[in-house]
């Protein structure tokens, strides 16, 4: 089971390679935007597991519901670091994502809204999780589940 694990338990060995860089996401508003769906998609997903503690369907279950969701989660794993909690990879996210913006100088549209508004990471966020039906439909019937 997904819930009751930290992520390193079912992402990978200790003896395994550090996670792949975001290196290779190219700095471009596309490339950009890819990184801040995936980090809303993961806030999403943690917000399902925490959910579930308190007595909703567990993230198998969702997964199982939803195999979108964990085509998402998957794609997104190999990033992640090794022997990292939950909470940890959100924080994680805030940091890689910060670090990617720091070495361009394109313009990032998601980045100028944050700087000349002020709002944090975690709002940027929200605006992201918004948008997620937009991006991939299927985000519609999930959300409404979760309602």
């Amino acid at each position: 089971m997904y819930l009751n694990k930290s992520l390193y338990n079912y992402f990978g060995k200790e003896d395994e390679k550090g996670p792949a860089s975001f290196d290779e996401i190219p700095r471009t508003m596309k490339g950009h935007f890819i990184l801040n769906f995936y980090a809303a998609v993961y806030r999403l997903i943690n917000h399902i597991r925490r959910i579930s503690q308190g007595g909703g369907d567990d993230l198998d279950t969702t997964f199982k519901k939803y195999p979108f969701l964990l085509n998402y989660f998957e794609e997104m794993r190999r990033y992640f670091p090794k022997r990292a909690d939950w909470k940890e990879t959100l924080e994680w996210w805030e940091c890689e994502i910060t670090a990617w913006e720091d070495q361009t100088d394109e313009h990032l549209p998601l980045r100028a809204l944050a700087e000349r508004t002020g709002i944090s990471f975690e709002s940027r966020m929200a605006l992201m999780m918004v948008g997620l039906v937009d991006e991939d439909s299927r985000f519609g019937t999930l959300i409404a589940m979760l309602q």
